[in-house]
């Protein structure tokens, strides 16, 4: 029993290496490319800042994720936005007038743009952490009466 337990711990710690598990969460509804495509961004994260620790390891999903989020949503807004522009085309040419945008597809648009920055702005929280983490190096005080710790 024990020798078992070690060996689905070794296989959960190579899932994590590996980045399945993080992919894992995330494709609840993709298939292999949408996996691909994380593991790639991933890849390309951790070449550029290699994870020291697990926390930074964890970090660089983290941004990776978040990254994914905003090229997704981004691509969801640009495919939304030139769709409109092909109804209000196809109006124009058809009616020889202009229809104003239905609100709907303004609201869409909107969400699909707030979701994008939301992203956005995790992926860039996320790159912050991680630089805060690698800049706050372990302090060593040997042989004081006082230290006195500011910001």
């Amino acid at each position: 029993m024990v020798a078992l337990w070690r060996d689905v711990k070794a296989a959960a710690r190579r899932e994590l290496a590996s980045g399945l598990r993080a992919a894992e969460a995330l494709g609840w509804e993709g298939g292999p490319w949408q996996r691909a495509r994380f593991l790639a961004i991933r890849d390309g994260f951790r070449a550029e800042t290699p994870p020291r620790t697990g926390i930074e390891s964890a970090l660089l999903d983290m941004a990776a994720e978040a990254f994914g989020d905003y090229l997704e949503w981004t691509e969801h807004l640009h495919m939304q936005a030139t769709s409109e522009v092909k109804v209000e085309q196809h109006d124009l040419d058809t009616h020889g007038e202009w229809r104003p945008a239905r609100l709907s597809m303004a609201d869409a648009m909107e969400q699909s743009a707030r979701m994008a920055e939301r992203a956005h702005l995790r992926m860039l929280r996320t790159v912050k952490a991680l630089s805060d983490l690698r800049r706050a190096g372990p302090v060593y005080v040997s042989r004081a009466r006082q230290v006195n710790v500011g910001q």
